[in-house]
């Protein structure tokens, strides 16, 4: 697993300028309808919940997690580790309203996938490494953002994200 790939994003997701709720605030509204906001950002890592599979008890909530990883074998530079990964990323609100939920997460859902362009794009280097691994936008796949309803506990999750990522691992091994 690569705990970074889940760091990277959840601290980019909080950026005060291109993260989620700066996002949330230029999606356009249908009608009268509110611009929702982010409570907290979970990720699998960092946080108990979320590493079991579980939102926080704080909504409206975003975790973030790595689906899965793989390192590229035969590389050219042996000094470094070639690999992909997908994150994923998902909306979760309380269930007692869970129609508002529904749209709330889509507009969510949007921001995240403009905030993930941001990434790609424009971030500065720094942005997307951590530890010595450095995220960089996937040669093949793409993000997608699809509806989706899941019951957790208290919690309903209606919208999901999903992320690819190539990355590279600088750390030099030991002789």
């Amino acid at each position: 697993m690569i705990l970074e790939a889940a760091r990277i994003m959840s601290d980019w997701l909080q950026h005060p300028t291109y993260g989620v709720n700066a996002m949330l605030a230029l999606v356009p509204k249908d009608g009268t309808e509110t611009t929702p906001t982010v409570a907290t950002f979970e990720d699998d890592v960092s946080d108990p919940r979320a590493a079991v599979g579980r939102p926080g008890a704080v909504y409206p909530a975003l975790q973030i997690d790595v689906l899965g990883v793989d390192v590229v074998e035969n590389q050219v530079v042996a000094d470094q580790g070639d690999g992909n990964c997908v994150v994923r990323i998902r909306y979760a609100q309380g269930k007692a309203k869970a129609h508002e939920a529904k749209r709330d997460g889509s507009y969510t859902i949007r921001a995240v996938a403009w905030s993930l362009r941001k990434l790609n794009q424009q971030a500065h280097e720094g942005s997307r490494t951590r530890n010595q691994l450095r995220l960089l936008p996937a040669r093949q796949g793409t993000i997608t953002v699809r509806p989706f309803y899941e019951e957790l506990e208290d919690a309903v999750v209606t919208a999901v994200c999903l992320a690819p990522y190539d990355f590279r691992d600088y750390a030099t091994l030991p002789p």
